[in-house]
């Protein structure tokens, strides 16, 4: 096959891989309901409570403060206005110009909604991307964009309106770049797509904050090497030449939403300590699991289960879940891939480079992070057991999957002398995984919508 018809058939796959996401995510984001419906209850969560601050912002063109009636949250005493909302304020500008001309109602939140579809896609191409920089075989590489992509819970992220989506797509762009800065060094495209990364998860998603602490962190190291004698030591020039204004671009592009809530909530940059202030005199009290004399290891073990099915695929407002012999084929595949991957490590990790090493440890550490606030959240202040809260792992997560299951197929071809055979699972695996998640989205999630335009 010569280069011109190989680049054209990858081009029709990444194309129909784009599509598909796109047709899967808008289908959702169209049918899915705005309002809860009892008994099911198919809307997706806090919604209804997110989409006040992008309504308010296409009502007055500006952001709000948190403190205006529009925006509090009935029954919650707060307003997510306090906390980093950058995908509100293109969900807001996008529906004052649908409301430019003349769409209402429910259109404007599917105006809303479609920016997060859109995000979607453009994070699945990224994933694509990173996928070529991790993975040498083209079929490792659809494996692991397809499974993060199509993994029914991270595809329902993008169907309607929140922060995570942006923040998923942060996570990619500050992973391509550090891998790409690993692999063929740095260069101010790749600063600036890593500044992007920051910027985007400073202003989303504060469960994602490990890995913009990890990834700063990172970038930082790459700048530090080691002599001949093994003697540390930094390179100033290109501190000069890129740590600094790469620094300076992110503190610009992020640092302007805590400056304003330092003035505006005196002193108060996160918005978290206004927002437990007013739910106390609004009487909005929670009782979560350390108040009860729950112990942490006993709230973890009930958690299990209901972290992993909403994790893996639960829609609605944790309402509509897939069936027993649904999760069943991830059960599989996310163990045999991290033993694998656990066995491989440790017998391998003194091949890798020091920097390689390094990376990992980092990703390890923010996928920690992630867990650790999710867990401290779900303990101390609002029981949540709701995979979502860990999505911001799902790359990481899928590259030791993948890069486990490709050790397995590899050793099996060997051992078993069926090398072609076991080639061909991973392209078996993806259609697997595309087939999984179209039969959740149309087999258990779209009856579920249907019913309730009914009730």
């Amino acid at each position: 096959m010569t280069k011109e018809a190989a680049d054209r058939k990858k081009n029709i796959i990444v194309g129909g891989y784009l599509l598909l996401f796109a047709v899967l995510a808008a289908s959702i984001a169209i049918v899915q309901q705005t309002q809860d419906i009892y008994p099911i209850f198919p809307n997706p969560p806090d919604e209804h409570a997110r989409i006040l601050i992008p309504r308010f912002i296409a009502a007055h063109g500006k952001l709000p403060t948190g403190f205006e009636e529009e925006v509090q949250i009935p029954g919650y005493g707060s307003s997510y206005a306090f906390q980093p909302g950058l995908p509100y304020i293109v969900m807001g500008i996008m529906m004052r110009i649908a409301a430019f001309f003349g769409a209402e109602g429910f259109a404007l939140t599917l105006t809303a909604r479609l920016v997060n579809v859109c995000t979607g896609v453009f994070n699945a191409y990224l994933l694509y991307l990173l996928g070529q920089r991790l993975f040498t075989h083209e079929a490792q590489v659809y494996l692991f964009a397809i499974g993060c992509t199509f993994h029914p819970q991270h595809l329902f992220i993008y169907t309607y309106v929140n922060t995570d989506a942006l923040c998923m797509a942060s996570i990619s762009m500050m992973g391509l770049a550090l891998v790409a800065i690993l692999q063929d060094g740095m260069s101010r495209k790749r600063c600036l797509l890593f500044a992007a990364g920051q910027i985007c998860c400073a202003l989303t998603y504060y469960n994602a904050y490990g890995f913009l602490l990890c990834g700063a962190t990172m970038f930082a190291l790459f700048f530090v090497h080691r002599d001949a004698f093994g003697r540390p030591f930094v390179d100033w020039r290109g501190v000069r030449t890129y740590l600094i204004p790469t620094a300076l671009l992110i503190f610009a592009g992020a640092g302007w939403w805590f400056l304003r809530n330092l003035i505006m909530l005196d002193g108060d940059i996160f918005g978290l300590s206004t927002t437990f202030r007013l739910q106390q005199e609004h009487g909005a009290i929670k009782f979560p699991p350390i108040t009860q004399g729950m112990g942490i290891l006993q709230m973890l073990a009930a958690c299990r289960e209901p972290m992993f099915t909403s994790f893996v695929a639960t829609y609605g407002s944790m309402s509509i879940p897939g069936t027993p012999l649904f999760y069943l084929p991830y059960r599989l595949l996310f163990t045999l891939g991290f033993v694998s991957f656990a066995v491989w490590y440790v017998k391998n990790r003194k091949m890798l480079t020091a920097k390689a090493r390094t990376l990992h440890v980092m990703t390890l550490f923010a996928c920690l992070i992630t867990a650790l606030l999710w867990a401290y959240y779900c303990y101390a202040i609002d029981f949540q057991p709701q995979g979502r809260y860990v999505l911001p792992i799902i790359a990481p997560f899928y590259y030791v999957v993948v890069t486990g299951l490709e050790k397995v197929f590899l050793f099996c071809g060997r051992r078993f002398r069926k090398e072609a055979v076991f080639a061909a699972l991973p392209c078996v695996l993806t259609v697997g995984l595309i087939l999984l998640c179209v039969w959740f989205v149309y087999g258990m999630a779209f009856p579920v919508y249907l019913t309730a335009e009914q009730i």
